[in-house]
């Protein structure tokens, strides 16, 4: 405990509790404990209870209010007021991107690949992964070495646990001259794919882009005979 903080033991206790049972705090508790971000010093109950009684309950509303009206609650300086918005902001990115979320297919993210690669100069790959529905839940990106992408085994398995995919897909460029797999891309599928059949889950496609055209391992039938191998 914090000597010089009185409310110290308070705080890492509510600070435990979230860590461990998010769900139990209540509106009025997991404002308090967002409020210790910007009144480092202060019991932040009172204010809390004040700040919900002027968005009348509600949480959402609270963080969507001016920070001038925010200030003018007593206890609620400019660091409190500017947090509560930009906890408000990062909440509505969140909701738009849920509702943004897109299908892993061939003829829908091809053109988003060709333009997503388009000013790299070096090899870079992503790596999807892909909900039950065919959803891509995350796009995580890999840079290469020279003429060769590997993804850490550990960081595959970590994402797997993470995330709990139903399928993945790979997307890399060649950054001069065409989308033809070469050896290593073969290698780096073949291993991946075995990699991703051991932990259940589906590799649907990987794809590779150069310039304007893409090579899909799918609709070659290359990845069923990796598959098979």
């Amino acid at each position: 405990m914090d000597e010089t903080n009185p409310h110290g033991g308070h705080r890492k206790r509510l600070k435990e509790r979230f860590s461990k049972y998010p769900e139990s705090l209540s509106d009025n508790e997991l404002l308090e404990l967002l409020l210790f971000y910007a009144i480092p010093r202060k019991n932040t109950n009172e204010l809390a209870h004040r700040l919900l009684r002027l968005s009348g309950g509600s949480l959402k509303k609270l963080t969507e209010t001016d920070e001038s009206a925010l200030r003018c609650v007593e206890g609620a300086g400019g660091e409190s007021a500017r947090l509560l918005r930009l906890t408000g902001a990062i909440a509505a990115r969140c909701a738009a991107e849920k509702k943004k979320r897109v299908k892993f297919e061939y003829n829908t993210v091809k053109d988003s690949l060709v333009a997503r690669f388009e000013e790299e100069t070096k090899e870079t790959m992503w790596l999807f992964l892909i909900d039950g529905k065919g959803y891509i839940l995350a796009e995580i990106p890999y840079a290469g070495d020279g003429d060769r992408i590997d993804l850490p085994v550990g960081d595959i398995v970590e994402m797997i646990a993470l995330y709990k995919p139903s399928g993945a897909a790979l997307a890399h460029n060649h950054p001069s001259g065409m989308p033809d797999p070469s050896a290593a891309d073969d290698e780096t599928t073949a291993k991946i794919l075995k990699m991703f059949t051991l932990h259940g889950v589906r590799l649907y496609d990987h794809i590779i882009v150069a310039g304007r055209k893409t090579y899909s391992y799918h609709y070659a039938g290359r990845l069923a005979a990796l598959n098979h191998d």
